[in-house]
Formats: C-alpha cells, structure tokens, sequence
C-alpha cells in the first residue's frame, strides 16, 4: 500500500484495471511454477548465445544493421536472461521453501 501511495496520480487510474486482469494471470501463473530453475537457467544461456550469434552473423555496415545488433543484445543478451536467472531464484525459493 505504500508503494501504491508513493506512486503518481496517474498511475492510480491503472489499478482498477490490474486487479481486474490479476484472476485471468492465475492459472499463467500456476503454469509457470511448474518450469524448473535448470531450464530457465539454460534458457539464459541460449538468449546469450542467440545474441552474440546475431552480433557475429549480422554485419555492421549500416545504421540499421548496428540498431539491430544494439537490440539483440538489449533483448536477447541482457533483458531475457537477467528475467530468466531472476525467475529461477524466485522459483528456487517458492518451490524450496
């Protein structure tokens, strides 16, 4: 609830529509609880290895090929393997725990 104060006005608006959303996410969530932390972990280093292998095979020649190099590596090579070893951690201790 502090955090939900401390949050601007206008992301109050959001909240009705995220409690309403929040029974659908459930059983996607109960899903995901069943994926072990080995294979999120693994998928960390395939989303690593798919973006270096993107960075090596895509020449970088114009300023498209670098943008698209520069966002294999933000997506592949960073934002999906930092979820998928923080979702193993989280899945270790829930599961652990």
């Amino acid at each position: 609830m502090i955090l939900l104060e401390a949050a601007a006005p206008e992301a109050l608006p959001l909240l009705p529509k995220i409690v309403e959303i929040a029974p659908g996410a459930l059983p996607l969530l109960g899903a995901a609880i069943q994926i072990s932390p080995g294979t999120l972990q693994a998928a960390a280093l395939a989303s690593v290895l798919a973006a270096a292998a993107g960075v090596y095979i895509i020449p970088d020649e114009t300023t498209v090929q670098i943008a698209a190099q520069t966002l294999l590596v933000g997506g592949l090579g960073v934002a999906a393997p930092a979820a998928s070893i923080i979702g193993a951690g989280i899945l270790t201790k829930i599961t652990k725990g």
